[in-house]
């Protein structure tokens, strides 16, 4: 008796190109924020949503990628999108972003935990995690600040 296997390929395709005003390397936190807001308008979203701008050895902007969509107080992402995302991309790091609906850009426990977890997770694959930033209205807050201090 003969055993199949079904082989498969993961191909990176090309939906758009987009064209935004905001620096395409990332420097810093307002960077990143300057970034999300150009080609997600996070700052203005009704509902809580996660995001990944991808980038390579140069911290070039080389992909953003939308990991979760949530309500008006939540948004759940799995690590295993963002990875996804990030080998796709052929990125060797991410920043995390997410915004507060609320304009109040004060990360909740949970906000630091998944930073903790996304960045011991980046760690162990080789795919750094440099930041998670919190975006309020015309303001942010940069979780791997804050826990610095």
């Amino acid at each position: 008796m003969k055993n199949y296997l079904t082989l498969n390929r993961i191909k990176l395709v090309r939906e758009k190109d987009i064209e935004y005003d905001a620096p395409h390397i990332i420097t810093c936190p307002e960077d990143a924020v300057e970034v999300a807001n150009a080609i997600f308008d996070m700052e203005n979203l009704a509902e809580e949503t996660m995001i990944a701008l991808l980038l390579d050895m140069k911290n070039h902007v080389i992909g953003a990628h939308e990991l979760s969509h949530g309500t008006i107080d939540c948004s759940i992402a799995n690590p295993r999108e963002l990875f996804k995302a990030a080998l796709l991309h052929n990125a060797s790091s991410a920043i995390l972003c997410h915004n507060h609906p609320s304009g109040n850009p004060a990360p909740s426990l949970d906000d630091i935990k998944t930073t903790e977890i996304f960045m011991k997770l980046g760690r162990m694959m080789g795919i750094e995690v440099f930041d998670h930033i919190v975006i309020g209205y015309q303001t942010y807050i940069s979780i791997k600040e804050k826990l610095a201090k």
